[in-house]
C-alpha cells in the first residue's frame, strides 16, 4: 500500500504520532496561567514606572525645594532632635528622603504611563469588565447618534468640547 501511495505515508505517520506526542495539558489552564503572569508583570512594571517618576521628581531641585518648604515642620520635629534621641547623620538623611518622597507622592499629580497603578488597569480586570465597557460604548454612541443626527438637537458645551477633542 505504501509503495503504491507514497503521499499517504506522511498522513499515516501523522495519525500515528498525533496521539503519542500531543500535549496532555488543558488549554484553559495554560491560558489562565499566561493571563495571570501577564497581569502580574503589568502591575509590577506599573509600580516600577511610578517609583521611577517619584524618584525623578525628588531629584529635581524645583520639586525638591517645594517639598522641603511644605514639610519644614515635620522635618524639624523628626530630624533635628536634641539630646539622647538625636539621630545619626545617615539616619537623618534617610528620614529626610522619606519625608520628601512622601510629600511628593501626596502633592504630585502623576498621570499617563507613570501614574500610580491600580488593579483596574490589569489585564484580568480589563477582561472581566470588557462586556460592560463594550455595552456602555455602544449605548453612548447610540444616544449620540439618536440625539444629534436623527433628532438634530443643538450641541451643548460638553458636546462641543467633545467634538473639538475628537477632531
Amino acid at each position: 500500500y505504501m509503495l503504491d501511495n507514497p503521499d499517504a505515508y506522511y498522513a499515516h505517520y501523522y495519525r500515528y504520532y498525533r496521539r503519542r506526542v500531543a500535549p496532555k495539558v488543558d488549554v484553559r489552564i495554560v491560558i489562565v496561567v499566561v493571563l495571570t503572569i501577564i497581569s502580574v508583570i503589568q502591575y509590577y512594571s506599573g509600580w516600577q514606572r511610578y517609583d521611577s517618576a517619584i524618584k525623578y521628581f525628588a531629584t529635581v531641585p524645583k520639586y525638591r525645594n517645594q517639598a522641603l518648604d511644605i514639610a519644614r515642620d515635620e522635618i524639624q520635629e523628626r530630624i533635628q532632635k536634641k539630646g539622647k534621641n538625636r539621630m545619626s547623620k545617615t539616619d537623618q538623611k534617610e528620614e529626610l528622603e522619606r519625608i520628601i518622597r512622601k510629600v511628593i507622592e501626596e502633592k504630585m499629580d502623576v498621570q499617563g504611563g507613570y501614574a500610580k497603578p491600580t488593579l483596574w488597569d490589569v489585564l484580568w480586570v480589563q477582561l472581566l469588565i470588557c462586556p460592560y465597557t463594550i455595552l456602555s460604548f455602544i449605548v453612548w454612541h447610540g444616544q449620540w447618534f439618536w440625539r444629534y443626527t436623527i433628532l438634530k438637537q443643538p450641541y451643548g458645551r460638553d458636546q462641543k468640547l467633545y467634538l473639538v477633542r475628537r477632531y
